[in-house]
């Protein structure tokens, strides 16, 4: 990602003659940003939800038994 940053940051994503391309590379730091938020809900829903279920409604035995 250090290179995408260094085009944005820099000035030179007009350099890139392909439009899709160009206009991707410009839209990449809000599509991470989204990602990561999305990662984070998902990592706040097991922790909050799941293991709270396994917690009350499992034994560490049941959980190992494959």
């Amino acid at each position: 990602m250090a290179a995408v940053e260094r085009i944005l940051l820099g000035g030179r994503v007009a350099a890139v003659e392909d439009d899709t391309l160009r206009r991707d590379l410009i839209q990449w730091p809000q599509k991470i940003d989204e990602r990561s938020k999305i990662q984070d809900e998902d990592c706040a829903t097991f922790v909050q939800l799941v293991t709270r279920f396994l917690s009350r409604n499992a034994s560490l035995l049941q959980l190992l038994n494959e």
